[in-house]
């Protein structure tokens, strides 16, 4: 077996052990009898796919988007063949009732591939894909709506980045949306309309905005919105999140400075 199809099956046995295992996750956020978990089969992230595509104008066939996403998960697997970390994940939060036979909301996400960016430097490329998720999705049908749903669904998705090994969750709302205060209520970084995100570590280059469209960019840094659910890998401590320069993690116990994190999901 290759080194790219031994770690293909490596990623998989583990997504499928973790999938199996995974609790939903709490917050204190969501009313009673709501919870959220995440989901990584073809199967559920289907399933969403026909949700977001009854609530989200101009969505994608689920069909269509499986198809993608079958696609983007070889490319990743082909990017990080020779990588010793875990690959970053495709996957989705949703909000179910406790019985799990209800959906109420759901966030997806899925790293950020850059095609010229990968052409250009594919090491940039590669560290792109690895610290940025994509919100390709979130909603909460319209009964639920008005339950912070959607709040604690951003905040439980930039945590899942974090432990999935990234750092920033962004995405673009389109002005026929009409959602932007939405995420500036949630606590997000909206930029200027039809402004590009700005520069940011470890990259440090702006993103490219969509000609055509009318909008915002927004991104929640989930180095600073949930360094207090870290862990430094040296010596556990729980991290401090230092603004300047872009914003870095440090740690008070071992005063490791840019440590290696470790999620606390």
């Amino acid at each position: 077996m290759s080194g790219k199809s031994a770690k293909m099956a490596r990623r998989r046995a583990a997504n499928a052990a973790a999938a199996a295992r995974a609790p939903a996750v709490r917050s204190w956020k969501l009313p009673p009898g709501i919870q959220l978990a995440p989901f990584d089969s073809p199967e559920a992230l289907w399933s969403i796919d026909e949700a977001s595509s009854a609530f989200i104008a101009d969505y994608d066939s689920p069909r269509s988007l499986a198809a993608r996403r079958e696609r983007r998960r070889n490319e990743l697997d082909a990017l990080f063949a020779d990588d010793p970390a875990s690959t970053p994940s495709i996957f989705a939060i949703a909000a179910t009732n406790e019985a799990m036979d209800g959906l109420c909301g759901a966030a997806l996400l899925e790293p950020f591939c850059g095609e010229d960016l990968l052409a250009q430097d594919r090491d940039a490329g590669r560290l792109m894909a690895r610290a940025h998720r994509v919100l390709a999705a979130l909603f909460v049908v319209p009964d639920e709506r008005g339950r912070s749903i959607g709040s604690a669904l951003l905040d439980v998705a930039s945590l899942a980045v974090v432990g999935d090994g990234g750092r920033y969750l962004e995405g673009f709302v389109d002005d026929q949306d009409g959602s932007v205060d939405f995420y500036r209520r949630a606590g997000a970084y909206v930029g200027a309309h039809n402004e590009s995100l700005p520069p940011r570590p470890p990259v440090n280059l702006k993103t490219m905005h969509y000609p055509g469209k009318d909008g915002h960019w927004f991104s929640v840094d989930g180095w600073a919105r949930h360094h207090d659910k870290m862990s430094c890998s040296r010596c556990g401590g729980a991290f401090d999140f230092l603004p300047a320069n872009g914003g870095d993690l440090r740690c008070p116990r071992c005063q490791w400075l840019g440590g290696s994190p470790r999620s606390g999901r």
